[in-house]
């Protein structure tokens, strides 16, 4: 949920970059959310510009060089729609029928392997069973680095890495904070002791690390 409105988007950009915002809205494209809390798109302005809003900090950076344009504005504007898009489907969802509606999922879980898991753990939660946390481990003992990688190697490593945060994520939000607090704390410590391998020019490199740090932290205080 998004704690930013249209009028803290006006604030920060003024009338005349709020004004133009409002027109490229539908030119944000390629729009991906980060693990620090940015987002970051491309849209098409006379050339490519790429913009990143912070949706916690409100922070803003483009290819156009000024501060809190009208590329952000909008990008800001695309969040807010799309934040509202999925609400506004609930009265429509509240008015299936249960077999209706569990077919809907199933046919998504089936292309969306993130909801499949979720719903795997969550029934596992329903059901009172208890979960393996093994592979888990497993999964991030693999992480382990004791020396230096390739730039291709990093890629590679990176990607896995993210996955096992995503899947740590997963856990928690099937409900399972107990076991996944001691899996999150010993991703960090691998992920911390690991990323010193990665090549210098790898980008983002920590951003695994941030994201399992982040988890933990809300794991410990409850928040």
């Amino acid at each position: 949920m998004l704690t930013f409105t249209e009028d803290d988007l006006r604030e920060l950009a003024g009338d005349e970059q709020f004004d133009r915002g409002l027109g490229l809205i539908d030119r944000v494209r390629d729009a991906r959310e980060l693990d620090d809390g940015q987002v970051v798109a491309v849209m098409d302005d006379g050339e490519p510009r790429e913009t990143s809003l912070d949706v916690d900090t409100m922070e803003s950076g483009c290819s156009c060089a000024e501060t809190f344009c009208a590329h952000a504005v909008a990008l800001g504007l695309w969040l807010l729609q799309m934040d509202d898009a999925p609400e506004a489907l609930r009265p429509y969802l509240l008015g299936l029928d249960r077999e209706t509606l569990a077919d809907l999922l199933v046919e998504q879980a089936k292309a969306d392997p993130g909801l499949l898991q979720l719903l795997s753990l969550m029934a596992v939660k329903a059901s009172g069973d208890s979960i393996d946390t093994e592979a888990a481990l497993r999964g991030i003992e693999n992480l382990q680095l004791d020396e230096d990688l390739a730039a291709g190697d990093a890629e590679d490593y990176l990607g896995e890495a993210g996955q096992v945060v995503e899947s740590l994520r997963q856990l928690v939000a099937a409900g399972f904070e107990d076991e996944a607090i001691p899996l999150v704390k010993r991703a960090v410590e691998v992920l911390d002791g690991s990323l010193g391998f990665l090549p210098d020019d790898i980008e983002d490199a920590d951003e695994c690390l941030t994201a399992a740090t982040t988890l933990y932290a809300r794991l410990v205080t409850g928040s």
